[in-house]
């Protein structure tokens, strides 16, 4: 199963209960400055909440021409708003760095668990669809911390505050602000239900249009080699009017849903001046300690109180959807399995002495396709082995399931006749150092490629290993040498440059395993001759295997494997196999030949 069908599958299965357990791993760590930031967020909210009683105070003194009462309540009102400003400015800051700490975490995770996947879970999925969830969502996730959780428990507590104030100073009043409740909560369940769908819509929208645009830039050569630059616009105008529609479609939602807050508030002023002047006319003995106009006044600022927590509620459940949408794109990526990994009695050992056995190894990529038919060989330690044959016989993926990129289907591989499965995978890969055919060079400097930015390597360590390798017959020759920096992919040097450094990279390494795949293809001659070269001495640090078309490269190997259709067809030396006058003798005359006419040429 690709990685992309595993993440279809687990859409829509998190409730969002499961969501908010899974994130509570990563909030436990800032809980108490979480809360703690809470309460001195509703330390303001609380003295807030006395501005209307106050200034309906103020109101009533300054009928009666109460001055000095006026000044001694404005300024106790003026120091508890500084506090209260003191409080948020300390809450606020402690929540952002709360937030961010969770989304650090957060992203460590995923990144982490990304690199364990497998090549094959990987090569399923576009590196723009993996970058949106590790960097775009967590980054919405963290305005759930700082802004959306905050709001909404302020929002809670205002309301609630409001409330009780309402009943101190008129219990009718209170029962008309309760009443609204219902409706608000109604409201708020009918949004959840409806817009997680297009919420996630949405974001599925603008993956889509992240992978594609990844995928076109690195690969814009192609397109414009080919003429196809038409085409793919259109391709990105559909995948782009996708993400249009479905934002649009979301924001007329939520235009929607805001009127109807509005709405709500407008009637509730409506009802509570309603109740509030009935009550001061019909029923004055109920209000006895507060002047008719001053209650009055009072009603309108608590009611107005009142609407902003649901104006609040309509803003961040915009945000509250989209932050919980990511958290779900986040965690459906968490929660992918593997599919290959460490199990429980594997072992780390320090070195190996580099046997290889393949004991009747089935493989397909896809099942029931076997791109490898029951194929079986040994390498003793510190031979030299090739594998030959024509492009899709299998010979690539041998490599792979050696290092364990992919898990055979059938059979068995040994590393000194131990079982790869009881080897840490860490350890296969630090023991086992592999060249591909199109090397990847990070940016920075040739000396921080080779050391793969490790600093724990020493400079003279690079330096021999380059001398070794014969990298340095073009590094002396740069301006800056090893500090030659190297723009993206490496494209400032030619393919072979690119051959040797990865050469060098496995010498500092100091691997017991050398695995080669096609590293001498579509290099010019002079540089195959210092790659020849290279091979050579690189033979003597351990076991080597090669794949190769190139028959010249491998034709002093101590085994050479033919292998046709994911079967070895013929082995033995390139003596042997040219006597047996079979398919690796064919091949060899045929290379030949070539050579003989591009010669001449």
């Amino acid at each position: 199963m690709t990685l992309q069908e595993e993440i279809n599958i687990k859409e829509k299965q998190y409730k969002d209960s499961v969501l908010f357990r899974k994130l509570f791993v990563y909030v436990k760590k800032d809980l108490f400055k979480f809360i703690l930031s809470i309460l001195l967020d509703t330390v303001a909210v609380i003295v807030f909440s006395f501005e209307p009683r106050i200034t309906g105070m103020i109101v009533g003194l300054a009928t009666d021409g109460q001055f000095n009462d006026i000044l001694l309540y404005s300024l106790i009102f003026v120091g508890g708003v500084i506090i209260a400003l003191t409080s948020m400015y300390t809450g606020h800051m402690m929540l952002q760095k709360v937030g961010q700490n969770i989304v650090y975490r957060l992203r460590m995770s995923a990144f982490t668990h990304v690199e364990e996947f497998s090549i094959n879970q990987l090569n399923s999925l576009p590196v723009g669809k993996l970058v949106t969830r590790i960097i775009n969502d967590t980054s919405r996730i963290t305005n759930l911390f700082t802004g959306v959780i905050p709001s909404f428990i302020s929002a809670v507590m205002i309301l609630l505050t409001v409330l009780v104030q309402m009943f101190v100073s008129s219990w009718q009043v209170g029962l008309t602000l309760t009443a609204f409740l219902p409706f608000i909560i109604a409201i708020i369940v009918v949004f959840r239900l409806i817009s997680k769908k297009i919420f996630r819509e949405s974001r599925s929208a603008i993956s889509d249009l992240n992978g594609f645009i990844s995928e076109n830039i690195s690969g814009i050569t192609t397109t414009q080699v080919f003429n196809q630059e038409e085409r793919k616009l259109r391709e990105f105008d559909e995948k782009n009017n996708h993400v249009k529609r479905a934002n649009l479609k979301r924001m007329a939602f939520f235009a929607f849903f805001r009127p109807i807050f509005y709405l709500l508030y407008v009637l509730t002023i409506i009802a509570v001046i309603y109740v509030g002047t009935y009550i001061v006319l019909y029923f004055p003995e109920t209000i006895a300690n507060s002047k008719p106009g001053e209650l009055l006044f009072t009603f309108y600022l608590y009611t107005g109180q009142f609407s902003n927590p649901l104006t609040s509620l309509a803003l961040q459940f915009n945000a509250f959807q989209d932050a919980l949408t990511s958290i779900e794109r986040v965690f459906i990526l968490i929660d992918i399995e593997p599919e290959v990994l460490d199990i429980e009695e594997s072992i780390d050992v320090d070195s190996i002495k580099g046997k290889i056995e393949f004991k009747n190894v089935w493989f397909a990529y896809k099942e029931g396709e076997w791109v490898l038919k029951n194929v079986s060989f040994i390498i003793n330690p510190g031979e030299t082995a090739a594998f030959v044959g024509t492009t899709g016989a299998g010979k690539s993926t041998i490599i792979s399931l050696i290092t364990r990129n992919y898990e055979i289907n059938k059979g068995e591989i040994l590393i000194d006749d131990r079982p790869i499965k009881q080897y840490k995978i860490e350890t296969l890969r630090r023991l086992i150092g592999v060249m591909l055919q199109d090397v990847f060079l990070f940016e920075g400097t040739i000396k921080e490629n080779i050391s793969l930015f490790d600093d724990t390597i020493k400079d003279e360590t690079i330096i021999n290993a380059c001398k070794y390798v014969g990298a340095d017959t073009f590094i002396d020759n740069l301006p800056e040498t090893y500090n030659e920096k190297v723009r993206e992919r490496g494209n400032n040097f030619s393919m072979g440059q690119r051959q040797l450094l990865s050469f060098a990279r496995v010498v500092v390494y100091n691997p017991n395993i050398i695995l080669l795949d096609e590293a001498t293809a579509n290099i010019d001659t002079e540089t195959e001759v210092i790659i020849q070269s290279s091979l050579e001495k690189m033979s003597s640090i351990g076991t080597m295997i090669i794949v190769a078309h190139r028959l010249s490269t491998i034709k002093h190997a101590d085994k050479i494997f033919v292998i046709s259709l994911g079967e070895i067809i013929e082995q033995g030396n390139h003596q042997e196999l040219l006597k047996l006058r079979g398919t690796y003798y064919n091949l060899y005359r045929l290379q030949n030949m070539e050579a003989e006419i591009n010669g001449k040429n």
